[in-house]
């Protein structure tokens, strides 16, 4: 994972952005990403992948939880064990029924 502030100003590589977050011991949310593959060399599926997650990401936002679940289920199809795909299905699932409150969307990582 790398924050935007790092990947400003690298050309040429395939990243799949993971939302706002606030990291332990800080106040400000960081934008974090995940750096798949030199842009190049990328395959179609994490071409995919990135294009897919985005899609879900972007209604997970919108607290938009059956279409967000929608996308994150179809990626699990492909790629059974991402970790990224699990974390935000799971908090659709939980959000569905229990909305969030607070500031939004920014999600918080804790030290548990």
């Amino acid at each position: 994972m790398l924050s935007s502030e790092v990947v400003d100003g690298l050309d040429g590589f395939l990243t799949r952005s993971l939302g706002d977050f606030i990291l332990p011991g800080k106040t400000i949310p960081v934008k974090l990403l995940e750096l798949i593959a030199y842009r190049q060399s990328a395959s179609e599926e994490q071409l995919w992948l990135c294009e897919i997650f985005m899609r879900a990401l972007n209604a997970y936002q919108l607290q938009r939880w059956i279409e967000a679940s929608q996308g994150f289920y179809e990626i699990l199809k492909v790629f059974p064990t991402d970790g990224p795909t699990q974390f935000f299905l799971s908090m659709c699932l939980r959000y569905k029924d229990v909305p969030p409150t607070g500031p939004w969307p920014t999600s918080r990582i804790d030290n548990k």
